[in-house]
């Protein structure tokens, strides 16, 4: 599934039904999590709590809790769920000189609690600890204690024990999960980068020409050797930024870019990475085309590679979306749009119209000349 698919699975199937996701690392499977929590806050209105469990690193006490013994000063509150002339129905007790556990401290004991236990790793733990989690991921409960009825218990897994040291869950286990192959779309990855993640833009137009490049390869990975992944490469964007913010442009040192990039994302792709920065890397701010428009960059335009244009379509929609337009800017954005290539002067238009509506649709009326290309030039080409 990719991220869509995978978020409307983990925010709308029933909430007793728990989720697994696998998929190589860095792909993102923890943030569907997070972002599909901060979503539900959002759309309805209820506070969502993500609670990361990494059972690689638990033992099952930490799962389960750990006993401990009721005394006649502090009776113990059970409720047990009996048949009654074939009606299922609840039972509450107080009880003494009995053995319970005490709950993990991350247990969500309020009912009105909403949000979702996430069990990552959990093929990285030993196997007393993945029988530790069936209870909750079958029954929604734990030690005859119920879970939140707004709680959904999930997993992440790796899978794939040739490349990963992974201890492979059994079926019966599996079979409590709706088991979902993760698979991010590149386009997905890159709004995620460009839009929420405020990516650095040489990574950005390097994975819009080399999409191959921002994944592990498939087939054996060597040991103690980096390969690139999603993870890699925002980590690597952090890096860049925060050390322009120090003072140091790494894009200006390329020997210590590749240095450092080949840590994050591996020599080869990291070889790569530097080549294209080095010969083909130079970036407009959407100022320098809304304000600074000239010849030069008109014939810049009028020759660059399609992914190079679809960069700056978002960066100029983007810009567009959070600043308006001046009468001015309106100008020469209708000038850069002349310019580029018709392929891309339809995506670009394609692209704002559906994400700023309202400033497209002003810029579209700015000049009479636009509404002639789009329905003549751009229309008529593409059918």
């Amino acid at each position: 599934m990719n991220v869509q698919e995978t978020k409307q699975a983990i925010k709308y199937l029933p909430w007793t039904h728990s989720i697994m996701l696998t998929g190589p690392h860095g792909l993102g499977k923890s943030e569907m999590w997070r972002q599909s929590a901060k979503e539900l806050s959002v759309e309805t209105g209820t506070p969502h709590e993500l609670i990361d469990i990494r059972l690689a690193e638990r033992e099952p006490g930490d799962v389960i809790g750990f006993p401990r013994r009721v005394t006649t000063e502090e009776p113990l509150v059970v409720t047990r769920r009996i048949w009654v002339k074939g009606k299922l129905t609840s039972e509450t007790k107080k009880v003494i000189n009995v053995m319970t556990h005490d709950l993990p401290v991350w247990f969500p004991t309020d009912p009105d609690w909403h949000g979702f236990i996430l069990f990552d790793e959990l093929d990285r733990s030993i196997r007393e600890v993945q029988q530790s989690v069936m209870e909750m991921s079958l029954d929604h409960q734990l030690n005859m204690v119920p879970l939140p009825e707004h709680c959904r218990v999930g997993a992440c897994c790796n899978g794939n024990p040739d490349v990963y040291t992974t201890l492979i869950p059994c079926p019966a286990l599996i079979s409590r999960f709706v088991l979902i192959p993760f698979k991010p779309t590149v386009p997905e990855w890159q709004a995620h980068f460009d839009k929420e993640l405020n990516g650095h833009p040489a990574i950005s137009r390097y994975i819009l020409k080399f999409a191959a490049d921002l994944d592990v390869p498939e087939g054996l990975l060597e040991p103690y050797k980096q390969y690139p992944n999603r993870r890699g490469w925002c980590k690597l964007s952090d890096t860049i930024k925060g050390m322009q913010t120090a003072g140091i442009d790494l894009l200006k040192d390329l020997d210590f870019l590749m240095k450092i990039s080949a840590g994050y994302i591996g020599d080869t792709v990291a070889v790569n990475f530097v080549d294209f920065v080095r010969k083909d890397y130079k970036v407009h701010d959407p100022e320098d085309i809304l304000n600074k428009w000239n010849k030069e960059l008109e014939r810049e335009f009028a020759d660059a590679a399609p992914t190079d244009v679809s960069f700056y379509s978002k960066v100029l929609v983007k810009f567009a979306g959070k600043s308006g337009l001046t009468k001015k800017q309106m100008g020469n954005l209708t000038a850069w749009f002349f310019a580029i290539p018709k392929e891309s002067a339809a995506g670009f238009y394609n692209l704002f119209i559906n994400e700023e509506r309202k400033t497209c649709t002003e810029w579209y009326k700015s000049d009479p000349r636009i509404a002639d290309y789009v329905m003549t030039e751009l229309l008529s080409a593409k059918g």
